[in-house]
Formats: C-alpha cells, structure tokens, sequence
C-alpha cells in the first residue's frame, strides 16, 4: 500500500481572472461529452475566445459550468458577446450565459418568475437578458413564466429592475417563486407586506461555512438574531444550503441574508482550503494520519479538518493551512522512516 499522499489547493487563486462561470448548460449529453462541447465552442472563433486551459463540468450546481482560458483576456472578451451553443448532437440551440467568476457564484439561487403582468413578454425577456448578463434567464411552458438563477446579488438587481418595470405598468407586484428542493411565494412589491411564512436559501461553501461554525459561531448567531430568524443548514456535499425563516416580513429574512452573505464572503477572502489525499491508505495508516492532524492542531489552532473516504480537507488561513498540511506531512514521513514504510515519493503540495 502507498503512503504518498498529494495537498492540492481546492481553488487556485491564479485562476480567478482567467475563469467564467457559464450558465445554461444542456442535460443532453453525459457529462464527458458535454466537457469536451464546452471546450470546442469557447475554441470556435465565432464564440470570441481562445484556448481553454480547463473546463470543470459538473458542478454543484445544475447546468453550471467554469471555463478557465489560458489568458485573462480570453475570459475578458468571451462575456463580451452572446454566446450561442449549436451542435448536431444537440436537439436544438442553447443560448448560455457567462460572466466572469467572482466568489459571488457562491451564493447561487434560482427563481420562478410570473410576467404575465406584462404585454410584450418576448421583448421584456430580451431587455431583461441585455440588462443583467450574469443572470441566465429561460421562458417556461408554463404561461409567462421563466426561470432565473445565478448569483444572489444579480438576481437581486433583477429583482428590483422587476419592481419598478412592474410599477410603471399597474402599480402592482409580480410573484416570484424562489425553489431549489421546494417552493415559496412572496410578493414582489416596493414595500413589504406581512405574511405568514417566508423563506429564502443561501448557497455556501461547505468548509467556510464549517470554518464560521467552528470558530465564529456567535457573528452567526447575531446575524439570525437581530432579525428575529431562524435558520436550518442543509449539507449538500460541497455546498451547504442555508434556509433562512421567518413568520413577520420578507424584509427580515432579505436583510439576514443579505448579512449572511456580506459574513461569509468576508471569510471567503481570507480562507484557503487544501486537500490530503489519503485514498492509498490502510485502515491503519488513516487512524494515523487523522491522530497527527489532531496534534498538529495543538500548534495551528485557527485551522480545522474535514475527513473524508478519499481525502482530508483543511481550511484556515492560507499560510496556516499551507503550515499545518507541512506539518502533517513531516510526521507522516518520520513515522514511515521509524516503521520501515517504504514510500512511492515525495509528498507533493500543489
């Protein structure tokens, strides 16, 4: 059995400014195959970009997507123009939406949106897709109902664009229906209503969202308190869903999520999470592993860990983190050394 074991960065910083988000994406092809589409059509001249370093498809989220070209202007000129996905495997086109990634994709959500309040649907629909491009935008059978999703603060900004549209029409508001597992109605009006139940979601990466817990659980707290909240985290592997009630107004639960994401996203820029990789590890070597991270945290205790089957997530402070899987790994070397373990190489940090 090896005991080479790989730390590698869960997001390399580097890419950032050379990553989109897309939107859009297709169920029609295994997800292989749809990979290997994405990177043809962001190749095509006709798409405006360039050479696509990667493409990471599936994701957590459904019909999402990240392409990460091989220059920062590739991404910069590619969100530029419409992109449009055509391929004779296809059933018919698929208009996709891009935009460059920010950490804001964290908080990702997806509405139902009703305009039948509105006469030129169509028209509607295409200023709407002009006027906020990290929204992707999709009309449904059902009537004129579409869909929308993408970060929480652009659908936000939609949100309120559908506000005062809605206003200079009848004075009225459209319903929208927030849903990811389930379904809930709020009236979108310029001033809020009491109503007997509200609710909304906050996507969030599992390891921040353990690290708050762990380590600032009262910023938290406060945040549901001051708004008279409550809040149930749902743990969808890599993501962590935050559903936030409240039985006075919608007001209560927008500005506790709103919070919630300003707390997050504060954390977000001060985080890394790092990976070992302990997949070629007996029971044994595991059980000594896991004891050497617990030690190690008797010197970095702003870091804590994640086990997994696979691998053990680390989160903390960059220099920490990086710190303490150097630390774990040391060990780990001088244990097989004393035990006569043979090695198949070098641990590696990437």
């Amino acid at each position: 059995m090896s005991n080479r074991s790989l730390v590698t960065a869960r997001m390399n910083r580097m890419d950032n400014n050379r990553t989109v988000v897309v939107l859009g994406v297709p169920d029609v092809l295994l997800c292989e195959r749809m990979a290997d589409k994405l990177t043809i059509h962001f190749q095509l001249a006709k798409s405006k970009g360039g050479d696509v370093d990667k493409v990471h498809y599936p994701t957590s989220f459904r019909g999402v997507a990240f392409v990460t070209f091989g220059s920062p202007e590739d991404a910069d000129r590619v969100v530029k123009y419409t992109q449009v996905m055509t391929d004779k495997e296809f059933p018919q086109d698929y208009t996709l939406t891009v935009f460059k990634y920010t950490s804001e994709v964290l908080f990702y959500v997806y509405a139902e949106v009703d305009l039948s309040i509105f006469s030129e649907f169509r028209r509607l629909i295409a200023s709407l897709q002009t006027d906020h491009r990290s929204v992707h935008i999709c009309p449904l059978e059902k009537g004129a109902m579409v869909s929308v999703e993408g970060p929480f603060t652009a659908v936000r900004a939609l949100r309120q664009d559908l506000i005062e549209r809605t206003q200079s029409v009848r004075g009225q508001g459209a319903q929208i229906t927030s849903s990811r597992e389930k379904h809930t109605k709020f009236v979108m009006t310029p001033k809020d209503s009491p109503v007997r139940s509200e609710e909304a979601s906050v996507w969030v990466d599992t390891h921040i969202f353990t690290y708050i817990q762990t380590f600032h659980k009262d910023e938290y707290d406060r945040c549901l308190q001051r708004y008279d909240v409550c809040a149930i985290p749902l743990q969808k592997g890599d993501l962590t869903e935050v559903q936030i009630y409240s039985i006075t107004k919608w007001s209560a639960v927008a500005c506790a999520r709103v919070e919630l994401e300003q707390l997050v996203n504060s954390w977000q820029n001060l985080l890394e999470t790092r990976q070992i990789d302990c997949a070629y590890l007996d029971q044994r070597e595991k059980r000594r592993l896991l004891k050497t991270c617990e030690d190690a945290l008797m010197v970095y205790g702003d870091v804590c860990y994640s086990p997994t089957d696979s691998h053990i997530e680390i989160i903390g402070p960059p220099s920490s983190a990086l710190c303490f899987c150097e630390l774990v790994m040391g060990r780990i070397e001088k244990m097989n050394h004393k035990y006569g373990v043979s090695s198949e190489g070098d641990w590696k940090l990437k």
